[in-house]
């Protein structure tokens, strides 16, 4: 009896507690754990299925196990307007469902040592690299992880309503993020300022063949996980050719070393029409100390 009464005090004061959360609160995300961070704080949010994936349009993120959150206030709806540091130099404000900052995290405490973030090794991001193709791993906006994440509060566009579902698979700066442990920002605007950059293809730049060959030199030096990106979408070297997570409707995409400078053509194509630089950008450290 005496025990039912002490874990019946016990629950009490765990929910006082949640109950009493505000402003100014910090939470880390616990291992093995992943927290969708939105941009808006919408009760409903359309959900869409394509052929190799799916779109979650105010999905922002999905914070990696070690990320530190702050809260700055607590919505009517059950969500939480959070700030969290993406990488050293990049900060996002977003929304997070107080439901799930119960379920996925734990009190950070003051002057507790944030999780120290290293890129995987150049062996395990060819393994990434291989299961995404082997796996047909869908594509999935805001996404950044193999496994499948809950969404809460969101309902169906389609006659599925009401249904529970979830996210799994990347967008095309989420395998970025994912495979550099959250060193890279899931941004593809952001990219630009990390690494080192090889060449960039400026906005509006006339071409002429001493032009073209430059282009043509630096995609042939390209190495695995050097990527080209612009305003909106990026692209990864892999295997002398390149590796991308598309749309929801073509998921995750290999172009071979036959096709690549096509493919890079095309990007700086859609650039052109964004009146946005290409940037070709070496980042990876095991490249970066070989120099």
């Amino acid at each position: 009896m005496r025990k039912v009464r002490l874990i019946s005090l016990f629950c009490l004061g765990l929910a006082f507690g949640l109950s009493c959360a505000h402003a100014g609160d910090m939470f880390v995300v616990q291992d093995k754990c992943y927290l969708p961070l939105f941009e808006n704080n919408k009760e409903i949010r359309s959900f869409e299925r394509g052929k190799k994936g799916c779109n979650c349009d105010d999905l922002d993120t999905v914070l990696l196990p070690g990320s530190v959150i702050e809260v700055l206030g607590y919505k009517e709806n059950g969500m939480a307007e959070v700030t969290c540091e993406m990488t050293e130099k990049v900060k996002h404000t977003g929304y997070v469902y107080k439901s799930s900052i119960e379920g996925f995290c734990e009190k950070f405490k003051e002057g507790g040592v944030k999780r120290k973030r290293s890129p995987m090794s150049l062996e395990d991001i060819r393994k990434v690299f291989d299961r995404c193709l082997r796996e047909n791993v869908p594509y999935c906006w805001g996404g950044n992880n193999f496994e499948a994440v809950p969404l809460r509060g969101t309902t169906f566009t389609s006659e599925k309503k009401g249904e529970q579902y979830e996210c799994r698979g990347f967008d095309c700066s989420g395998l970025l993020y994912y495979i550099s442990d959250g060193t890279l920002p899931h941004a593809t605007g952001a990219l630009k300022n990390f690494g080192e950059r090889l060449f960039t293809v400026e906005a509006g730049k006339i071409w002429d063949d001493a032009f073209t060959k430059k282009v043509e030199k630096v995609i042939a030096d390209l190495k695995d996980t050097d990527f080209i990106a612009i305003k909106g979408h990026v692209i990864v070297s892999y295997n002398e050719g390149l590796i991308e997570f598309r749309s929801k409707d073509l998921g995750c995409c290999f172009t071979s070393k036959e096709r690549a400078n096509k493919r890079i053509t095309e990007l700086i194509e859609a650039a052109k029409k964004k009146n946005s630089d290409v940037w070709f950008v070496r980042w990876h450290p095991e490249y970066l100390r070989g120099k």
